[in-house]
């Protein structure tokens, strides 16, 4: 497990204060507490620490590596003062801890460490989480409506249920295209292994970009879809005895804070763009993948084309805001940016399926997602957007 929180800091990591010392003997100790421990029964700790109380903020912290046991096979000195009683993730023990010089390994000397290596890592496990949480919302919903009997119909027949479960599935088709892109990415990135077309940098760049978008833009919607799934269900999807929704709907929000808060995760990407001009790498990497689109797809081209022009002139407004401004426009951007990039791999995933299973519902479940999500204007409600509701829920 990994801790960061400390009761003063929260979000702001760098308030962090608990500390960490050696011994004559080059041998390290933590003293201190951390305040929200998820996992806290877990054998291997990794958490932060003050090493230096000349440098202020996050450039004071080192990460360190705390044993449940030290060298010697006996308990190493920290102890439990509560767990916490909280809204979902129950499976987990979560606790504050406190550390009497607890023996201590050292991992890194700067924070970016845990960043790279474990915040990283840990926000693309949530973001995979979460999108199996509403996956298996949805089926519950799915096939209770296949089954239930109301007013002399089944209720899967009902337009308004239709709607209801093709937006679900519209929406978490396309976020898991985008996520299992971003895992083959990391794939990659961890093994070092690039073609002759891929450069390093730029992939890791983009890599950390919309790793940070896509835990913002999918947790949050996860909590709404699975919202409707509980409502597809009705009464019964808030029983805890007969359905796993409220588990579903109460380990999503909690997820959905985990590893950074929206706003916090908002910040750094526009400090990102600033730093790393990621909004650059976003746009040659997307222009790149449209282009790849194939001849089958050349209205769906045309129109991320369009959409990645509107997303560069965002951004130039972006640029030309005062600071402050910028906090309050970021949103729309990352918004932007996450829906096309979910749009695009989900073309591509069912440009696959089409050639490859001579199935095309990832391909009407990416176009119900660009009506929803990336067109401009009302939704127009017709026949033949009620067909295309069908036909993405066609299939379970």
């Amino acid at each position: 497990s990994q801790f960061l929180t400390e009761v003063q800091g929260g979000s702001d990591v760098g308030a962090n204060d608990t500390r960490a010392w050696q011994d004559e003997n080059g041998h390290w100790f933590i003293r201190g507490e951390k305040w929200f421990c998820s996992n806290a029964n877990a054998e291997l700790m990794v958490i932060s620490a003050r090493r230096s109380m000349d440098r202020l903020g996050t450039k004071g912290l080192s990460m360190f590596l705390i044993p449940a046991t030290k060298p010697d096979g006996s308990r190493n000195d920290f102890t439990m003062r509560r767990l916490k009683e909280k809204l979902g993730t129950r499976a987990l023990a979560s606790a504050e801890i406190d550390y009497h010089d607890a023996y201590a390994i050292p991992l890194g000397e700067n924070f970016n460490f845990m960043l790279e290596k474990v915040v990283h890592h840990s926000r693309i496990a949530i973001t995979t989480a979460v999108l199996g949480l509403v996956t298996r919302a949805y089926q519950l919903s799915h096939d209770f409506a296949k089954t239930r009997i109301a007013f002399t119909n089944n209720i899967f027949n009902y337009p308004l249920v239709k709607e209801n479960l093709a937006k679900v599935k519209a929406d978490f088709t396309a976020c898991q295209a985008g996520i299992f892109e971003l895992v083959a990415l990391q794939d990659k990135i961890d093994t070092g292994y690039y073609d002759g077309e891929t450069d390093e940098l730029e992939t890791i760049a983009f890599s950390r970009l919309m790793v940070n978008i896509g835990k913002s833009v999918i947790s949050k919607r996860t909590v709404d879809n699975i919202h409707h799934c509980v409502d597809g269900i009705g009464g019964n999807g808030a029983i805890e005895n007969t359905s796993s929704m409220p588990r579903l709907m109460r380990d999503a929000i909690i997820l959905e804070n985990w590893e950074g808060t929206h706003n916090t995760l908002y910040m750094q990407v526009l400090r990102d763009i600033h730093k790393y001009q990621h909004d650059k790498i976003y746009l040659q990497v997307m222009a790149q993948k449209i282009a790849s689109l194939g001849e089958s797809q050349s209205a769906a081209r045309q129109l991320c084309e369009q959409k990645l022009a509107e997303l560069a002139a965002k951004l130039q407004d972006l640029h030309d805001s005062d600071d402050d401004v910028q906090t309050l426009k970021i949103q729309a951007v990352v918004s932007l940016m996450a829906n096309l990039f979910y749009y695009v791999s989900l073309i591509i995933e069912g440009e696959d399926q089409a050639e490859n299973d001579a199935v095309d519902n990832k391909l009407k479940c990416a176009e119900l997602f660009f009506s929803l999500f990336l067109n401009q204007g009302e939704l127009v409600k017709d026949d033949a957007y009620l067909a295309l509701c069908a036909q993405v829920v066609a299939q379970a």
